[in-house]
């Protein structure tokens, strides 16, 4: 797998699906009894103008974005996550029957994943 189809799925099946599962908490919170609070939040959310729901949307979006960008900084060692005095790396390998391939390391070998973002 090379990092930008790596990138591409973590932000189709991580960025967009928690988007898509916090707006429909908001919209119907699931359970037979959510708790009080996600019932609470719902009905602000669902009594909002289009348009403020539209805004609370690109927030929701921001806040997603913001978060995997961030754990991909952390993978590819450009957010340091490591204490200083610690000697290892983090690696994020893809490994299949053909062979393996790096797709990032805090210490620089492969792709810059947030930029990719």
């Amino acid at each position: 797998m090379q990092p930008e189809a790596f990138v591409s799925a973590v932000r189709q099946i991580v960025e967009q699906a928690a988007i898509e599962d916090v707006l429909s908490q908001l919209e119907r919170p699931s359970g037979r009894r959510p708790p009080q609070d996600r019932v609470e939040l719902s009905a602000w959310f669902t009594n909002l103008t289009d348009r403020d729901r539209q805004q609370v949307r690109a927030v929701i979006a921001d806040a997603a974005h913001a978060a995997v960008f961030g754990v991909l900084c952390a993978l590819d060692g450009s957010r340091t996550i490591l204490d200083p005095s610690d000697d290892g790396r983090i690696e994020l390998v893809f490994r299949s029957a053909a062979g393996e391939s790096v797709i990032a390391t805090t210490d620089g070998e492969g792709s810059a994943l947030h930029e990719l973002l």
